[in-house]
């Protein structure tokens, strides 16, 4: 479902260079590069994900690199991948300027999965729901707890991005993830949000 849903947003054509900046393990950019015959390369900042990344997907090219330092010439890229990544970076304005500027003109930046905050009460309110039916079930409780502890992520205002965003002279617009896609059992799927940038020439 994720994989048709970038797709579709990237707009994905045969052929074209993409750069998936933060791609863990890889699974999501060799889905991408297999079913959009497309070039792709990997790129995060930890690297025992790229040793499993290489491991796993030898035929796709995965280095280390940091999001706010990305090591690559400017417009290298048809089309850029940002998927869960911007959330657990305190200042993304840096990031984005990276990210713009490795896009060649007219391409495209998918920023994937960033947690708004204008919908941050649906998160307190699904917990909320599920404390009746938890209070005697370790394992719903487990999981509730490692996923707070585990998820040190930063809530942002998609609204102010996308004004800044269009302050450098290019189009972005808020899209909802895929409909039936729910994250950690439909907790958080109704509020992570996505946004398309297009790089004209501004």
């Amino acid at each position: 479902m994720i994989v048709k849903d970038v797709m579709k947003k990237l707009s994905l054509q045969k052929g074209e260079r993409l750069l998936d900046v933060g791609c863990g393990s890889g699974v999501l950019l060799s889905e991408l590069v297999r079913k959009a015959e497309i070039v792709g390369m990997g790129m995060d900042f930890s690297e025992k994900e790229i040793e499993i990344a290489r491991d796993c997907f030898p035929d796709v090219p995965f280095q280390t690199g940091s999001v706010e330092g990305i090591p690559f010439p400017d417009q290298s890229f048809d089309k850029v991948l940002c998927y869960g990544v911007l959330l657990y970076v305190e200042n993304w304005k840096p990031g984005l300027h990276e990210l713009l500027r490795i896009c060649k003109d007219g391409g495209m930046i998918l920023l994937g999965d960033l947690p708004s905050i204008r919908h941050r009460s649906k998160l307190y309110w699904e917990y909320f729901k599920r404390i009746p039916r938890a209070i005697f079930r370790w394992d719903i409780l487990k999981n509730m707890f490692s996923y707070r502890e585990a998820t040190p992520w930063y809530w942002m205002d998609l609204e102010c991005m996308v004004r800044y965003i269009e302050s450098l002279g290019y189009q972005a617009e808020i899209l909802r993830q895929p409909n039936g896609h729910h994250q950690y059992g439909g907790v958080t799927g109704n509020y992570r949000l996505d946004i398309v940038v297009t790089k004209g020439t501004p």
